[in-house]
């Protein structure tokens, strides 16, 4: 997909002039002269290489059989110290997991015996409001407009009416009507 933008005649006037003055100041400049090895690039990377390569030592077999002793001594310490840091290494990581699992474990049984405790504190509360709702006792009544009397029912048996004229009179004197 090409995205071409389209310059006003002003735009493309700087542009063309803006070309014209880097041709202007180039016009002065001369062509370099070409590299002193016009070899292939193979053959510069050889002589570089080449040029900058280490010498090779020579050693006598005195210095060569010390030199592998103290390699080997250097080697064999250097696994020796390896192993120390890795078993040391291991065992703290156990230890740390260690500690950590015991403190987990231990915490976790403590929310267990908070969270038991809480559960029988329900099962406590339930039973409660079961005995208390069956203890209430079952409460329904019936108005006789007429005589102006409320005929109450506990658990289905029924009790004296309660007369309610006299408050009904009282309210009206108060009030005065």
């Amino acid at each position: 997909m090409k995205f071409v933008r389209e310059y006003d005649q002003y735009e493309a006037a700087d542009i063309l002039n803006g070309a014209h003055d880097i041709l202007d100041e180039t016009a002065g400049i001369e062509v370099r002269q070409p590299c002193r090895y016009d070899d292939d690039v193979l053959v510069k990377h050889q002589r570089l290489r080449e040029q900058y390569q280490e010498p090779v030592r020579t050693t006598s077999p005195q210095r060569s059989a010390d030199m592998d002793a103290k390699m080997q001594s250097d080697a064999s310490w250097n696994a020796w110290a390896d192993a120390k840091l890795n078993d040391g290494l291991t065992a703290y990581t156990r230890e740390w997991h260690n500690t950590i699992g015991k403190t987990t474990m231990r915490t976790i049984s403590k929310l267990q015996d908070q969270i038991d405790a809480l559960r029988r504190q329900v099962t406590e509360l339930r039973s409660q409001i079961t005995q208390r709702a069956a203890d209430t006792p079952n409460l329904t009544w019936h108005v006789d407009p007429a005589q102006y009397r409320l005929h109450i029912f506990v658990n289905g048996r029924a009790h004296p009416p309660m007369s309610l004229r006299p408050l009904f009179e009282a309210y009206h004197r108060e009030a005065g009507h």
